[in-house]
């Protein structure tokens, strides 16, 4: 969906964003270390995404032409996806591959076991280890008398919560006009 729109809305753009994913992708998988080390994912992919963007904002923007039932099936798979990475983001990779190597089931296969054994991947897994998160720390630090790594993610979130609410009023407008969010703008 999004890959067609984005062709025909911004052909050279996407070919190029093409381009440069498939070849990265091709120079990235020809390495040994391909996977990312003890990197959550394939971090060497991560240069890639602002140009995976453009095909996921021209499915954004091809939404409200689609089914509901396509438009729901979208938004629950980037909630999905939201909550996963969210969930990933809360333990340590280097904490988890650290009790994989102690673990006996992985004996001198440690590799093998990360990339193959279902109880290993950092999903099932993390569940076991303790939240390893800079807002905890921050938590841990006012407690000990210094508030400000708490302050300055309280004025983060108050950032991102005034963000999200202009967002959602130039959704509401456009929906309400049947326009496009910032179509005005044009």
């Amino acid at each position: 969906m999004g890959l067609r729109a984005a062709l025909r809305r911004a052909p050279a753009a996407t070919w190029l964003a093409l381009s440069l994913l498939v070849t990265r992708w091709l120079v990235v998988s020809a390495r040994t270390d391909w996977y990312g080390g003890w990197g959550l994912g394939p971090r060497h992919l991560v240069p890639a995404i602002p140009f995976v963007m453009i095909g996921f904002a021209a499915a954004i923007e091809a939404l409200p032409r689609q089914a509901a039932s396509v438009r729901r099936l979208f938004w629950v798979a980037v909630a999905a996806s939201a909550a996963l990475t969210g969930w990933l983001a809360t333990r340590s990779i280097f904490e988890w591959m650290i009790a994989l190597t102690n673990d006996p089931r992985s004996a001198g296969h440690v590799l093998e076991t990360s990339h193959f054994a279902w109880w290993a991947s950092p999903i099932a897994g993390f569940s076991s280890l303790q939240p390893d998160v800079l807002a905890l720390g921050a938590v841990r630090l006012t407690r000990a008398g210094h508030p400000g790594l708490l302050i300055a993610f309280a004025i983060v979130g108050l950032v991102g919560l005034a963000a999200a609410g202009l967002v959602a009023r130039a959704l509401w407008r456009a929906r309400e006009t049947g326009g496009e969010a910032g179509s005005g703008d044009r």
